[in-house]
């Protein structure tokens, strides 16, 4: 009786062992590095994101730079237009700037906002984008979770073939985030919640 004991007190201390996750630490460049250094980093001007997640066998905390610039290639420029025209029903005017506002899914920064207060302000902010003619603005989202309460009062694209999320969000970045794409097909990126006005002023 108690060799069975001991053996099932093996086995369970076995598969506790294997079965937790590995814990991985990594700055804005995916170098690993201590939890120490992880939770000392000093975080100027709030240019960065904290970001926890998880897969199969392993739990991540990743430091993770909110700014981001570049320029796209041709094949991956008109991958985008394709995909924009695809799902707006109309051709995409190349020499416009597009604005990408990015929706994630819910999560716990933007199910506790006012629905109300963020209405009014994406009603104001898409009125100011009118009025710059040169700019064709659209509101993207990876999961439709927490979109109930806007429904009817803005056109939201679903991201169904992964293009902004592979190329630009691949995270799940806390509230919302945006893309501007200029028509030298360089772009601004920027991560995590975000002043709406912003928008405007890196447009």
């Amino acid at each position: 009786m108690k060799f069975k004991f001991i053996l099932i007190l093996l086995v369970f201390l076995f598969h506790f062992t294997y079965s937790q996750k590995r814990k991985y630490f990594l700055d804005e460049k995916n170098t690993q590095i201590t939890k120490k250094e992880f939770n000392n980093f000093d975080n100027n001007h709030l240019k960065y994101l904290k970001i926890f997640y998880e897969n199969d066998t392993a739990k991540v905390s990743k430091i993770e730079k909110r700014e981001h610039t570049g320029r796209l290639d041709n094949e991956k420029y008109q991958t985008i237009i394709k995909f924009l025209a695809k799902k707006d029903s109309k051709a995409i005017d190349s020499t416009k700037t597009i604005v990408i506002n990015y929706y994630p899914g819910s999560d716990n920064c933007n199910s506790t906002v006012d629905n109300d207060y963020v209405i009014e302000i994406y009603r104001d902010y898409l009125a100011d984008i009118k009025l710059i003619k040169n700019v064709n603005q659209y509101f993207i989202y990876k999961s439709k979770s927490g979109l109930e309460s806007f429904k009817g009062y803005f056109d939201w694209l679903k991201d169904d073939e992964n293009i902004f999320e592979k190329s630009f969000f691949p995270l799940h970045y806390p509230c919302n985030s945006y893309l501007i794409i200029y028509p030298n097909k360089d772009y601004f990126v920027y991560k995590g919640e975000y002043y709406i006005l912003d928008v405007l002023k890196k447009i």
